[in-house]
């Protein structure tokens, strides 16, 4: 990984700690690329993952909008 903002070992840290809490979430790797991502193909990715994230939200068709987190 090439981000020099997020550290890989950070982000593994923290999924752990939502998946033991049993939290619903998605995340996207883009290799050797920093935090601008500028790698040819992977910003239409992103914007199409950014994008269906907000549709899914808005509509509350994600597996997210099925479980009460609150508690958590």
């Amino acid at each position: 990984m090439a981000d020099d903002n997020v550290n890989f070992e950070h982000s593994a840290v923290f999924v752990k700690e939502l998946i033991r809490k049993g939290v619903q979430f998605d995340m996207m790797l883009y290799p050797d690329d920093n935090h601008f991502i500028a790698q040819p193909g992977f910003r239409p990715h992103l914007w199409e993952k950014v994008i269906t994230f907000i549709v899914d939200s808005v509509n509350r068709t994600s597996v997210r909008h099925r479980h009460n987190f609150d508690d958590l």
